[in-house]
């Protein structure tokens, strides 16, 4: 099942290429949960193969409704991932204390700041800085 819907998503992403004999391999992450989508990792031989598949990846979203809710991204390095989860801990217990009930506590992922009621109380710190 997994193969044939990489194949389908593969000549949804290049509908003119005619060579879908890349080799690619898909991996379903995480453990299954109810109303849950798990990501699906995809590993290409080479670089040149990812990059041009991630520049493509936009052509989902005008495909039919089976590839609209699918999303692409790079992989990321380790030590972002883990800050990421950081961040996402932190709004999380925030949320969850007491004293916070009534205020809006947000993760703002373009300035990468978790804030309550506007004020900044966590912001991204660089592991490649530290």
């Amino acid at each position: 099942m997994y193969v044939q819907v990489g194949l389908d998503m593969w000549t949804c992403i290049y509908p003119c290429d005619t060579d879908t004999n890349v080799q690619f391999t898909t991996k379903r992450l995480g453990r299954p949960q109810d109303n849950w989508t798990r990501p699906l990792m995809m590993t290409v031989p080479t670089k040149q193969a990812r990059d041009a598949i991630l520049e493509k990846a936009k052509n989902l979203k005008s495909a039919d409704l089976t590839y609209r809710k699918i999303f692409l991204k790079r992989d990321m390095q380790p030590e972002t991932l883990k800050e990421w989860k950081r961040l996402h801990d932190t709004t999380h217990t925030e949320k969850a204390k007491p004293e916070n009930i009534g205020h809006l506590i947000k993760l703002n992922p373009k300035e990468r700041t978790v804030t309550r009621d506007g004020m900044i109380i966590d912001r991204w710190m660089s592991p490649f800085l530290a």
